[in-house]
């Protein structure tokens, strides 16, 4: 029976495994499609050259994701295990809010980003990281409507926000995503990071899987991290998450990843 039992559980965290990958596969796809309806129309070599860009920076991501498909034997709480590196997070914090240039042009949405000024070098997973980041962008993206706001901060502090939790550390990576959406009841927000709920506002049931917040949840807990979701008095809504980034509490990788670039200009 144990042997069955443990069967049984492998198999329902390779589920799980592969449902979040192909989750997580939905937003390079569509922020590549954005772009690539553009370039035929585009003349300005500038645009086409940033439009190019974009699609290259998503081709990467869904190469990624394949690559991590293989390494299913690896897997733990139905995801890789942290592999936790020491680099600068802001040029990949720019690169990742610059992949839905198109997404928040087509609705017109101003997208604020605050960001230290000067290099914020930390102990972080970034492609978790980078994960959970993308699922909150995305989402505030899909629930903003035209003409709507986004702010994304990201701060280095040595307490812990209020009603976060996380693993004892002298320093905290905090990052809040706000939008002026349609926001959600209160019942919903005590619910929102159960899997397959999917966020209301009135009698409107959005469009999704009800995967992609549950998943940011599971990412921060193995990140020893946590987040809280807060409706806005004055509409939409705001998450708040928090890494701890010392050393001493992972088992550190050796040199960060290098991104490809595809193509090379023009």
């Amino acid at each position: 029976r144990t042997k069955l039992k443990r069967e049984e559980e492998l198999t329902n965290m390779k589920i799980n495994f592969f449902t979040n990958i192909s989750h997580e596969l939905r937003t390079p796809l569509s922020l590549i499609y954005g772009p690539v309806n553009m370039l035929p129309g585009v003349t300005d070599k500038n645009w086409m050259r940033e439009l190019i860009g974009l699609i290259n920076y998503n081709v990467q991501k869904l190469l990624d994701l394949v690559d991590q498909t293989l390494a299913l034997s690896r897997i733990e709480n139905d995801t890789l295990p942290l592999s936790v590196c020491r680099q600068d997070i802001l040029p990949h914090v720019r690169r990742l809010m610059n992949s839905f240039t198109c997404y928040a042009r087509e609705k017109e949405i101003t997208v604020d980003l605050d960001l230290p000024a000067e290099r914020l070098v930390v102990a972080v997973d970034i492609d978790k990281f980078g994960k959970i980041l993308s699922n909150l962008v995305s989402n505030a993206l899909k629930y903003t409507p035209e003409e709507g706001h986004i702010a994304v901060s990201l701060t280095l502090a040595d307490t812990l926000p209020e009603k976060l939790t996380a693993a004892a550390s002298s320093h905290y990576l905090v990052v809040s995503v706000t939008d002026d959406g349609t926001g959600m009841s209160q019942e919903d927000v005590e619910r929102i990071f159960e899997r397959y709920k999917r966020l209301t506002a009135g009698e409107h049931v959005a469009a999704g899987s009800g995967i992609g917040l549950h998943y940011v949840k599971q990412l921060l807990l193995i990140h020893k991290g946590s987040i809280v979701a807060e409706v806005r008095p004055e509409g939409g809504m705001r998450f708040t998450f928090a890494i701890p980034v010392d050393e001493s509490l992972y088992d550190i990788a050796g040199e960060p990843t290098v991104e490809v670039e595809f193509i090379d200009g023009m």
